[in-house]
């Protein structure tokens, strides 16, 4: 599972993952070892974070997300 879903997640849904202010360092296995208790399967964790995904608290919490988004809009515009 992609770990870009994590950035996106407030605390609130998902108390027991313990997320970070800053996730430029949260690696796929760490993500990975954060959800194997919270989740029945790998492919229940996408499912659920994206039904309450934030783009404003993702790009508060990744600059890479962030220039991601930029760059993809910059992309739309031509």
């Amino acid at each position: 599972m992609n770990c870009e879903f994590f950035i996106g997640t407030s605390q609130t849904e998902f108390r027991n993952l313990n997320i970070p202010d800053n996730t430029e360092d949260i690696t796929k296995e760490i993500f990975d070892k954060m959800i194997k208790d919270i989740f029945d399967s790998k492919k229940d964790a996408p499912i659920e974070i994206a039904k309450n995904f934030d783009f404003n608290l993702a790009i508060e919490r990744n600059k890479s997300f962030k220039y991601f988004l930029e760059k993809l809009d910059r992309l739309t515009e031509k």
